[in-house]
């Protein structure tokens, strides 16, 4: 009778642990979606709020202040974010940075050399894995809308132990205007921008 019950036991809890492996393969298959960042950045550019007032991307891209730069209120999925840009004057080229949150995305990074990369207000990081733009590209047409017809290149970065994308476009050589890193990150609700302030 005791060792039924052990088993029935063990059964119940081999159960339980394929059950939870099976979300963790649906959690994960949800979340490595590179849709998920099109999204957010559909949101942020419909939504986004600096001083009441709604930029365009190309506002955006004329953006003159230095990191920590400016700061904007935005919805995604009905939830309030923060985000970033800023400008940062290089010795060749300027470039505008766009942070935003990545909504939970995950990438499993495939085994392979991870490279030191010069943020430009971070200075060095390490364990950004290059990616293939072909990976990524049939998933962001929102974005490739907004910046194909101002870049000519791009490099797609990923750090795994940051849970950071970068999307690098670089303008063509006899363009004014800037560079453009747009990063995706964890990111916290900004709950405390809907809370209404009392007279006192």
């Amino acid at each position: 009778m005791l060792a039924e019950a052990e088993a029935s036991s063990l059964d119940e809890q081999f159960a339980t642990i394929v059950i939870r492996e099976d979300e963790m393969k649906e959690y994960l298959k949800q979340h490595h979606d590179f849709r998920l960042l099109d999204q957010v950045f559909i949101d942020f550019l419909s939504s986004n709020r600096h001083r009441r007032r709604n930029w365009t991307f190309e506002q955006l891209l004329s953006v003159k202040s230095p990191s920590p730069g400016k700061e904007f209120v935005y919805d995604s999925s009905g939830v309030p974010y923060r985000g970033a840009v800023w400008l940062y004057e290089g010795s060749d080229n300027d470039q505008v940075s766009l942070k935003l949150h990545n909504d939970g995305f995950a990438y499993t990074s495939k085994p392979g050399r991870r490279v030191t990369r010069h943020i430009s207000n971070k200075g060095q990081q390490h364990g950004w894995v290059p990616m293939p733009w072909g990976e990524i590209q049939p998933f962001i047409p929102e974005i490739l809308a907004c910046t194909k017809p101002l870049y000519s290149e791009v490099k797609v970065w990923y750090n795994s132990s940051l849970n950071k994308l970068d999307l690098e476009f670089i303008k063509p050589k006899d363009a004014s205007m800037p560079d453009l890193l747009l990063g995706f990150e964890p990111g916290r609700p900004a709950y405390d921008s809907q809370i209404k302030a009392h007279c006192i």
